[in-house]
């Protein structure tokens, strides 16, 4: 990290994957974006200790705070609602 920037999105990727969060990692500023393609690759971020240790990940690449992504699943009519596509915050 250099001057308050945070590392690059790709060694956060890194460091998520050895921790067994596979997603794909956008930044925003201090913001890490964590975008997982399935269900599964969100669901580790159902328990608070993976949550924690997702964090402190953040936190140590420099981020401050953490979103994480759902994609919406299409529905049998093709359609997603709006809380499908509804994400939380978290802050490290």
């Amino acid at each position: 990290m250099t001057d308050n920037v945070p590392d690059d999105a790709e060694a956060l990727g890194r460091a998520l994957t050895a921790l067994g969060i596979v997603c794909t990692v956008e930044v925003r500023g201090r913001l890490a974006i964590l975008v997982g393609d399935a269900a599964e690759d969100v669901h580790p971020f159902g328990e608070p200790a993976e949550r924690e240790r997702a964090l402190r990940a953040a936190a140590a690449h420099g981020f401050t705070h953490v979103a994480v992504e759902l994609r919406a699943v299409p529905r049998a009519t093709g359609e997603a609602r709006a809380e499908d596509r509804r994400a939380a915050l978290s802050r490290a």
